[in-house]
């Protein structure tokens, strides 16, 4: 999501990243949505979870991201 809304001529790099473990999984299918929460160009603040397949919350956090100019 991060490079599609910056541009794909343009280099997403990670610059902080926050996330909480709810619970501890050893098998099966997991799921995770991500939804931007911040833009003030160049930096990006998503919010994103993780679900197990029964929808229960695995992990949630937040990722800060920053475009590089090229």
């Amino acid at each position: 999501g991060a490079s599609l809304r910056a541009g794909l001529h343009h280099q997403v790099v990670g610059i902080s990243n926050r996330t909480q473990f709810h619970r501890a999984v050893r098998s099966g299918t997991l799921s995770i949505t991500a939804t931007l929460a911040g833009d003030d160009a160049p930096r990006q603040l998503w919010d994103a979870t993780v679900t197990d397949e029964d929808g229960r919350l695995v992990a949630s956090g937040q990722v800060h991201l920053m475009r590089l100019e090229s």
